[in-house]
């Protein structure tokens, strides 16, 4: 009996790797725009279990500014709550589908603060 409750214990874990999925990541995504002459920065969410498939998923892209105000919390008081978790929690309770969000750079090669003038 013991033995058979092991193996019905190992076999349980073995299907749980197989099938475990990717957790949602953002990445940073950088690329030379030979038009512009510059290199341009996005940064892109991928749904959980992105990694294990080859469905296709719609894209998403946030303009404003920068990407970071959609990827870092600790910018205009956002509280700790990024598009990352939010895109996560409606997608786990069902509310939206898995998607591909991208917040590609919206500024120039430089600065938003040195476009300002800010020191």
């Amino acid at each position: 009996m013991k033995q058979l409750i092991r193996l019905i214990l190992f076999l349980s874990l073995l299907v749980e790797i197989l099938f475990a999925q990717s957790p949602s990541r953002v990445d940073f995504i950088t690329f030379r725009s030979s038009a512009l002459g510059v290199s341009k920065t996005c940064q892109v969410y991928l749904p959980t279990g992105y990694d294990n498939t080859t469905e296709r998923y719609p894209v998403v892209y946030f303009f404003r500014l920068h990407e970071s105000e959609w990827f870092n919390p600790s910018l205009n008081g956002r509280s700790g709550t990024m598009l990352k978790d939010v895109a996560d929690d409606l997608i786990s309770s069902a509310q939206i589908g898995k998607m591909i969000l991208v917040g590609p750079s919206t500024t120039s090669s430089i600065s938003f603060v040195e476009a300002l003038g800010v020191n």
